[in-house]
C-alpha cells in the first residue's frame, strides 16, 4: 500500500503525462512555437555556437509537436470558443441597435409632444417662454402618465374615431 506521499507523487506524475487542454491551448502552444522558431532564426542568423542552435532546434521540434498534441486534442474548444465571441458579437451589436432605435424613437415622440403640447399650452393662454420653462415637468409628467396608463393616446382617439363605422 502507498503511503499518502508516495500517493501523492504518483498521482503528480500522472497528471503530468496527461495534459488537460482547454479553449486557450492551441494559441497558447502556437505562440510558444513561434517565439521557439524566432529565437532559433536569431541564433542561426548570427551565427551562435551549434550547442545554443542545436537547443534551439529541440526547443522548437518540441513546440510544435505540443501545438499538433493541442490542435489536436482541443481545436473542437478553440471553434467553440471562436463561435462563442462571434455570437457574444452579434449580441452587442444587435442591443447596440436596438439602444439607438429606442433613443430616436424616444426622441421623436419626445419632438411629437412637444409640438402638440405647445399648440395647447399656447391656446390655454400661455407665452412660449413660460412653455419653454414649464417643459422639462410637462415631458415628466407625461412620460410617468404613459407608463402608469399604458395607453397610447393616438391609438386611443384612432379606436375611438373608428368605433362607431360599422360595416
Amino acid at each position: 500500500m502507498y503511503s499518502r506521499e508516495e500517493y501523492q507523487q504518483v498521482r503528480e506524475e500522472v497528471a503530468k503525462e496527461y495534459k488537460t487542454y482547454d479553449e486557450n491551448s492551441v494559441d497558447k502552444s502556437r505562440e510558444k512555437w513561434l517565439d521557439a522558431r524566432e529565437r532559433r532564426q536569431d541564433l542561426e542568423a548570427s551565427r551562435a555556437n551549434m550547442d545554443a542552435i542545436y537547443e534551439a532546434r529541440q526547443v522548437e521540434s518540441d513546440a510544435e509537436k505540443e501545438l499538433e498534441d493541442a490542435t489536436h486534442h482541443a481545436s473542437h474548444l478553440a471553434a467553440a470558443k471562436q463561435h462563442r465571441e462571434h455570437m457574444e458579437q452579434a449580441e452587442q451589436a444587435a442591443r447596440t441597435q436596438q439602444e439607438e432605435a429606442q433613443k430616436q424613437y424616444a426622441a421623436q415622440e419626445k419632438a411629437t409632444f412637444r409640438v402638440e403640447a405647445k399648440v395647447r399650452y399656447l391656446a390655454a393662454g400661455g407665452t412660449e417662454e413660460q412653455f419653454n420653462h414649464a417643459f422639462p415637468d410637462l415631458w415628466a409628467k407625461e412620460l410617468e402618465r404613459r407608463t402608469l396608463t399604458g395607453h397610447d393616446e393616438k391609438l386611443d382617439r384612432m379606436r375611438a374615431r373608428y368605433s362607431s363605422a360599422h360595416i
